[in-house]
């Protein structure tokens, strides 16, 4: 099945499935926490922002 393929995509894929294997317990763990900090991110985003400036 991977045999036509060059070695970049294979390891990617061989990577991916490993990743799948054994990390599949903290994959929600991860989203959780990564959708978290796209929200603070957002949060932060639309806070007015004021500059004092010092003559």
């Amino acid at each position: 099945m991977l045999g036509c393929m060059s070695g970049g995509p294979r390891l990617l894929i061989v990577f991916a499935v490993a990743v799948l294997l054994f990390c599949a317990n903290k994959i929600p763990e991860l989203t959780r926490s990564m959708g978290r900090d796209i929200g603070e991110f957002q949060k932060d985003a639309r806070k007015p922002r004021t500059v004092k400036i010092h003559d």
